[in-house]
């Protein structure tokens, strides 16, 4: 239970960093990171997928999306 709500403190923390600098390209890599042990690929995907819209020229966004895939 301890590992569960620390990851979604740490899952609400990311999402507010999001918001607050929605173009800084490692927060969208670093979300999926804090997500990807517990296999929520989907969840992983849409933040890169998010972050590809805001910058279309991040080429590590592609390569993440594409090793979610």
């Amino acid at each position: 239970m301890k590992a569960a709500k620390q990851n979604k403190q740490a899952v609400a923390t990311l999402r507010q960093a999001i918001l607050l600098d929605p173009k800084n390209v490692n927060l969208y890599l670093d979300s999926p990171n804090s997500r990807l042990p517990t296999n929520h690929f989907r969840w992983a995907s849409n933040v890169n997928n998010d972050g590809v819209e805001l910058q279309a020229q991040a080429a590590p966004l592609y390569l993440r999306a594409a090793l979610l895939y």
